[in-house]
């Protein structure tokens, strides 16, 4: 008998017979769906669904030139990096123009000798304008003098140390050294 009245008042509760009890059931329900969706909501935004990083980039050096200038080579270009995180510019030098487009020519050091810091750095800032940069190159990459009737080809690319990224190279120049 008790189980039988026992079922009568289940299945009364169920139908929404009862009305204190089935009334605090159903707040307790909302409730419990509402926390639930909350939760599942801010945990859907905390693991992995977020702002993208802005994409950095850094404009490349332009129209670089070299030339021989009494026993040197000056190398010529433009910039304009209006990036915040511009660092310097890294100069590559190579015996061939095919070793410059297969990224395989050697950087020149900076003439601090400090390391992490590009061959042109000292006094890099952002840029308003276009801004021509000169450099003078006057050994080789391995502190030996410079080869007369060598063939040197060059290409510089932007750096960011901030964000470890260098732009597109300029474009490749070469210059004979001679003694002038």
């Amino acid at each position: 008998m008790f189980s039988r009245i026992r079922t009568a008042q289940t299945r009364d509760f169920c139908r929404g017979n009862n009305d204190e009890k089935g009334i605090k059931v159903k707040k307790r329900n909302i409730f419990t769906l509402f926390t639930v969706g909350l939760f599942v909501l801010s945990g859907l935004t905390a693991c992995g669904i977020e702002a993208p990083e802005p994409i950095r980039d850094l404009k490349p050096p332009l129209a670089l030139t070299a030339t021989v200038v009494s026993n040197k080579i000056r190398l010529q270009f433009w910039a304009m990096n209006d990036e915040a995180y511009i660092t310097g510019y890294w100069v590559y030098v190579s015996d061939t123009r095919d070793n410059l487009l297969a990224d395989k020519g050697v950087k020149y050091p900076n003439s601090d000798g400090l390391q992490n810091k590009p061959t042109i750095w000292n006094g890099i800032i952002t840029m308003t304008q276009p801004t021509k940069i000169v450099y003078t190159i006057l050994r080789e990459v391995d502190d030996t003098p410079l080869e007369v009737g060598y063939d040197y080809f060059f290409m510089i690319k932007a750096y960011s140390y901030e964000y470890n990224l260098l732009s597109k190279p300029s474009n490749i120049t070469n210059v004979k050294f001679t003694n002038i």
